[in-house]
């Protein structure tokens, strides 16, 4: 099922900063920052490397955009990290930058070949509002969840 923006339990003020976030993937050297809705082909070699054609940026912190203690969402995230370990998905950290500084900066993973169903089921898992998945257009979007 496909969550829209008109059938979501998510504020609307919500969505718009999940939208204007910069969700970072950390590489060896780089540091390849995306933008929802912006062709990224940066991610080409990355997906190329990986032998991939998709990829995802999960986090487990803050549940529902609710913001947690600092030890709440270390935890959460070592869990998604062993999560990711158990189904042998390879990942990359990643971390969240607002424009406007007001929301703390989230980490996360990359999940690199990860289908999307299943993407939007670890991320409900981990009772998050939503994703951002890449496919093999390059172009980063918002999965809502709930």
């Amino acid at each position: 099922m496909t969550i829209t923006e008109t059938d979501t339990f998510i504020e609307p003020e919500k969505i718009n900063a999940y939208r204007e976030t910069a969700y970072c993937v950390r590489l060896q050297a780089s540091v390849i920052t995306l933008t929802i809705g912006a062709r990224h082909d940066a991610l080409a070699e990355l997906f190329a490397s990986h032998s991939v054609n998709c990829g995802g940026f999960i986090t487990a912190y803050n549940p529902r955009g609710r913001e947690q203690p600092s030890d709440a969402n270390k935890l959460a995230h070592h869990l998604l990290t062993e999560r990711l370990h158990v189904l042998r998905i390879t990942s990359l950290e990643a971390f969240t930058e607002t424009h406007t500084n007001t929301w703390p900066t989230e980490y996360g993973l990359f999940v690199l070949g990860l289908p999307l169903e299943q993407a939007k089921s670890l991320g409900r898992e981990f009772d998050q509002d939503a994703l951002v998945w890449v496919g093999h257009d390059l172009i980063p979007s918002l999965i809502l969840l709930r």
